[in-house]
């Protein structure tokens, strides 16, 4: 869930939204839902931790519509997947803009700039999307409503994938 900041003593209320959260440098974000399944809540206090399992259950109007545990799952899987994937992107992005503000030399310069155009979308209003959104556009696509996710989703996180490690291998 991550870590949560040390308060001063007293009772204090936390509540769950059943999401991942990643670091992405300063940043936080929210990341993908957990798919259904048995949870472990553990409280820490000053003398150990107290722990209780629950069951986080498939809402049964997805079931209804034809959308299973194991549909939830893959969902969950290739949202971790595509969120980590912009979390890398964005790091990656973060470490080439500091290269380019230490390095002297023109060349080595102009090849960190032509990397950065591939990954990030220009400054105009319609520009191209490039790497970095498209990969944003898929993780939004996938995690934000429970689904049967496509084929065409799964195809789509590879091919970003592969072009991504395509582009940091140059």
């Amino acid at each position: 869930i991550g870590n949560l900041r040390r308060y001063e003593w007293g009772i204090y209320k936390f509540v769950w939204d059943q999401h991942y959260y990643f670091a992405d440098g300063n940043n936080e974000f929210r990341g993908p839902m957990v798919a259904p399944g048995q949870y472990l809540v553990r409280l820490g206090y000053a003398g150990g931790y107290l722990e209780q399992s629950y069951a986080y259950k498939i809402n049964p109007e997805l079931e209804a519509f034809g959308t299973c545990l194991e549909d939830l799952r893959e969902q969950e899987e290739l949202s971790l997947r595509g969120a980590n994937l912009c979390v890398d992107i964005n790091q990656t992005i973060s470490a080439i803009k500091k290269e380019m503000e230490k390095t002297k030399n023109k060349k080595t310069a102009a090849l960190l700039a032509e990397k950065l155009k591939q990954l990030e979308t220009g400054p105009k209003r319609y520009d191209k999307p490039m790497l970095q959104d498209n990969a944003v556009y898929l993780f939004e696509m996938i995690s934000h409503t429970p689904q049967k996710l496509g084929r065409d989703a799964f195809e789509r996180y590879e091919t970003l994938h592969e072009q991504f490690e395509q582009l940091k291998s140059k």
